[in-house]
């Protein structure tokens, strides 16, 4: 039958209307934001610009209609009556639309048919930014499930205990409890929202905000009265609450709080004949953060060249100067961290790297790359990654590149040898991984990568020498492996 054209009103009212005339919808899924994602999107809501993308239009009203649109398809290009509109289109037979006027419109059952016009996507603006944190969480939340280190792997489960996969290193002398017919072992008395990997220790926040490290106390990163020696337990890291990320680095422990101000140790490191004191201190001048990352890393993989990530998406890279200072039996090191603009980084929501090597996602869902070493990717300016949309996740090896799209997918790209599709041959564009499930984190250390599946499963390729990729043996793995005995849900 021919289509026809209705006048533009708002797509709530008529989504209400469908929603009555298809016997009622079901709510939108429940969300728990954490507290930055809250108040990330109290600073967002007010800078809502007059336009919106269709991918962040769709992803709303899927969320608010789950009812009409199911989640899960991808945006596709549609030309009709002379007409560009980009689309998605649903199981049931509906279908949304945005012109690259900026036109919503809507097609399907749930409205009869008639090609209809919901007005502009400037209409929705402020409602999609104030609302991007429930729609999706990962965009602006930093709590994260996975860490990877140099041959380490941490897991946080559903009940917030966390799991660690490797064997023998020499700082990892935590207490553990093995998981039966696993070489993952529960890292004893840590409940955790978020985990971090440094080269030399661990960090984790606590459900409580609280900020638990352990490993290699140098100059004073731990905290605590030691000043320098092993940690060998997770502790809390005294005078500071409400945690929201850690950010483990080689010379700076990170954290990032809920108000969005961002925390280092050593802040003043205290010397006398009594011992060392370390505490932390904030960076100064430096707020609305909502993610920490790194720059570089170096060649054994303890990071370097700390950034945080604006709500704005735009990127400051942190460094720090010390002052020292003497009385009659104490020396005083005051450590005064800065924060500079990172010039051609913006609207980013994360950023990876290994080396120079380095990804970020807009948050628009795209990728761009710098300093690869496979295909475009060897450019020094972050250049987009062809064929990847939707992406929340990252993770960047020395060589080798992951992305995680919003409806699961894992894709890589880069060396034969860590790209995870067996070892043929370089991979210069991004290409899908067979995987059991859906994928919803995905971590990277030097030489190996772990996901995370929605069934609870954890799997993962490349080097295991140390065991972190569970799988049971020290054999270096090409393409995904399942690590035995780990339940993560």
């Amino acid at each position: 039958m021919p289509l026809r054209r209705t006048a533009p009103h708002a797509l709530a009212a008529c989504a209400v209307v469908t929603l009555a005339a298809c016997g009622g919808g079901d709510p939108a899924p429940s969300a728990q934001p954490t507290r930055t994602a809250r108040a990330l999107a109290d600073a967002i809501a007010p800078q809502a610009t007059s336009a919106v993308d269709a991918t962040a239009l769709f992803d709303w009203a899927e969320y608010t209609y789950p009812a009409l649109f199911a989640k899960g398809p991808q945006n596709q290009p549609l030309r009709f009556e002379g007409v560009d509109y980009t689309i998605r289109g649903y199981a049931n037979g509906n279908y949304l639309g945005l012109t690259a006027g900026g036109e919503v419109y809507g097609l399907g059952p749930f409205t009869n048919q008639v090609l209809t016009s919901f007005g502009m996507a400037s209409d929705y603006a402020a409602q999609v930014a104030a609302d991007a944190c429930k729609v999706d969480p990962a965009s602006c939340s930093s709590a994260l499930p996975l860490a990877a280190g140099y041959d380490i792997t941490l897991a946080r489960r559903a009940d917030g205990s966390v799991v660690s996969g490797a064997s023998g290193l020499p700082w990892d002398r935590t207490p553990t409890t093995e998981l039966a017919g696993s070489h993952f072992r529960v890292v004893a008395g840590l409940q955790a929202s978020s985990i971090d990997l440094g080269r030399l220790y661990a960090l984790a926040v606590g459900t409580d905000g609280q900020l638990h490290g352990w490993g290699v106390n140098s100059g004073g990163l731990l905290g605590g009265s030691e000043g320098n020696g092993n940690v060998p337990a997770p502790r809390a890291m005294a005078g500071l609450s409400g945690v929201q990320q850690a950010l483990a680095t080689q010379t700076y422990a990170l954290a990032l709080r809920d108000d969005g101000s961002v925390w280092h140790w050593p802040g003043v490191l205290t010397t006398s004949t009594r011992g060392a004191v370390s505490t932390p201190r904030v960076v100064d001048g430096l707020a609305g953060v909502v993610s920490l990352t790194a720059l570089e890393t170096s060649v054994d993989g303890a990071r370097q060249r700390p950034a945080a990530i604006l709500s704005d998406g735009s990127v400051r890279e942190l460094a720090w100067t010390a002052r020292v200072s003497f009385t009659t039996d104490t020396t005083l090191q005051t450590h005064t961290g800065t924060a500079a603009v990172v010039p051609g980084l913006s609207d980013i929501r994360r950023i990876a790297c290994k080396l120079s090597h380095c990804l970020a996602i807009t948050r628009a869902g795209a990728v761009l790359e710098w300093n690869g070493q496979i295909g475009r990717s060897g450019l020094a300016v972050p250049t987009a990654v062809p064929g990847l949309t939707g992406v929340v996740g990252i993770a960047a090896l020395a060589d080798a590149s992951v992305a995680l799209t919003r409806d699961g997918r894992v894709f890589s790209w880069g060396g034969s040898q860590w790209n995870g599709h067996g070892g043929g041959a370089d991979l210069p564009v991004p290409t899908a991984l067979s995987l059991p499930a859906a994928a919803t984190a995905v971590a990277a250390g030097w030489q190996h990568v772990s996901i995370r599946l929605a069934d609870g499963s954890l799997w993962g390729w490349g080097a295991n020498q140390g065991g972190q990729l569970g799988d049971g043996t020290t054999q270096d793995r090409r393409t995904p492996v399942k690590a035995t005995g780990v339940v993560l849900n």
